[in-house]
């Protein structure tokens, strides 16, 4: 996974970048977490209770309907994990990056880019995920 070390304090552009990153791993967190409760925490620490998520899947309103639909995910697709693939692009209230959901034994079963609206607060308030056709795909 892509991070820069944000150890100081940082100004400008800098800080910035080590913010949106740091918000994109809390994000993952939620996804990579197999324990229920630590998947809420970091969607409560990275997210809006306002949320909107879409993928080619489905098109849902509110952390409880994300953290249910990450449930389903993990259980499809047990030992997985999610990693941002480069650096994670800003500019104004938006953000994008690449990722790649890894099986248990690393090999790269999925990939896809997420764009994401922030809210007032810095928070990930609108997230439309697109899945990498040309890929490897992890249709269960």
């Amino acid at each position: 996974m892509h991070t820069r070390h944000c150890t100081r304090p940082a100004a400008g552009a800098h800080a910035l970048s080590c913010r949106t990153d740091l918000l994109v791993s809390q994000y993952l967190a939620a996804w990579n977490s197999p324990e229920a409760s630590r998947r809420l925490h970091h969607l409560h620490a990275s997210c809006s209770e306002a949320l909107h998520f879409q993928d080619a899947l489905v098109s849902l309103h509110g952390l409880a309907r994300l953290h249910d639909y990450i449930t389903v995910s993990r259980r499809a697709h047990p030992g997985a994990r999610y990693a941002v693939v480069g650096p994670v692009d800003h500019h104004h209230d938006q953000l994008h990056f690449d990722w790649r959901l890894l099986d248990a034994q690393g090999h790269a079963v999925l990939t896809g880019c997420s764009h994401v609206a922030l809210d007032d607060a810095g928070r990930l308030q609108h997230i439309v995920v697109f899945f990498h056709r040309d890929r490897p795909s992890a249709v269960s």
